[in-house]
């Protein structure tokens, strides 16, 4: 099982700093046996679209920034994605934004 330590924004600093908001990190679990076919990658970018989701809807954190949650949403899953950096998950998410 590995983890990566998501923030809501990649512009967390400047908002922080801006507005005085504290920025929040959450982590995102998954299976990296699960990137070994695409039944199980496509269940990775499930898991990760639906704690993007839990994320910037907690406490109306993205509401708070002056982000739409759809906005927050589209990011955190980029910045997810991107961290784990597998070829096969990546081309699902450029499929599906």
């Amino acid at each position: 099982m590995k983890s990566i330590a998501m923030a809501a924004f990649a512009a967390t600093l400047s908002l922080a700093s801006i507005s005085g908001a504290t920025a929040k990190e959450y982590t995102v679990d998954y299976n990296e046996l699960a990137l070994r076919d695409i039944v199980g990658t496509r269940s990775v970018y499930r898991d990760i679209l639906a704690d993007a989701k839990r994320v910037c809807g907690a406490e109306g954190y993205a509401l708070r920034n002056g982000m739409s949650t759809a906005e927050c949403v589209d990011h955190v899953v980029e910045q997810s994605v991107r961290e784990i950096g597998d070829r096969a998950l990546t081309n699902i998410h450029n499929q599906r934004s």
